[in-house]
């Protein structure tokens, strides 16, 4: 199995040149985007939407029950403007949310 770890690097106290390595975090690899992740955003483009994309969503966010914010960048090339909507009551596991949306669709998205 391989971890990820989150440690300090200090040197020692009155011991100029000798370091002291202090280990915080470990995870396991697989689990450490849902740990670590706070959001998932999806871009979509304004002329994207209708009621299958919106299904499609929906569908896929219940099924990926998760403790990360669910976000979309809504695009519209026409007027040159983006909208950033965060879903209020939805929360999704960002590994398994992303990778069935990938699936399902074309659309990006972003871990933040």
């Amino acid at each position: 199995n391989k971890v990820f770890v989150t440690a300090t690097v200090e040197e020692r106290y009155k011991q100029p040149g000798n370091f002291e390595v202090r280990i915080s975090e470990i995870f396991l690899l697989a689990e450490t985007m849902s740990k670590l992740a706070k959001s998932v955003t999806v871009n979509v483009d304004l002329e994207e939407i209708d009621d299958g994309l919106i299904s499609l969503l929906d569908n896929t966010a219940r099924e990926n029950n998760g403790n990360c914010t669910l976000q979309f960048k809504v695009r519209d090339e026409e007027n040159d403007d983006m909208l950033t909507m965060r879903t209020m009551d939805i929360k999704v596991d960002p590994r398994s949310f992303i990778h069935d949306l990938m699936k399902r669709s074309r659309l990006t998205c972003s871990i933040n």
